[in-house]
């Protein structure tokens, strides 16, 4: 969920993410990291680039709170060593 904020603190030169994230998960508030241990995924709202890789847009998360692309972000993830990551 902080992804964005990490990306952004990192272009703006306060490290890598590993070490940024703790203070950027701050930023979330309580009620959105409630949601987000329930919150689920809508398959039909998932771009399937390749069958390695695809695309997971803010508008696919179904949460009981209301997330918006600058929370959330949009991502690209890639069935790499036998796990899903973020690529991009």
């Amino acid at each position: 969920m902080a992804g964005p904020a990490a990306k952004k603190a990192q272009e703006q030169g306060l490290g890598p993410c590993r070490s940024t994230y703790a203070t950027v998960f701050r930023m979330i508030s309580p009620a959105q990291k409630k949601a987000l241990r329930t919150a689920t995924v809508d398959p039909q709202r998932v771009v399937v680039r390749t069958p390695d890789k695809m695309g997971m847009p803010v508008a696919a998360v179904r949460s009981s709170a209301t997330f918006s692309e600058s929370d959330l972000g949009s991502y690209t993830l890639e069935y790499l060593k036998n796990g899903w990551y973020i690529t991009d």
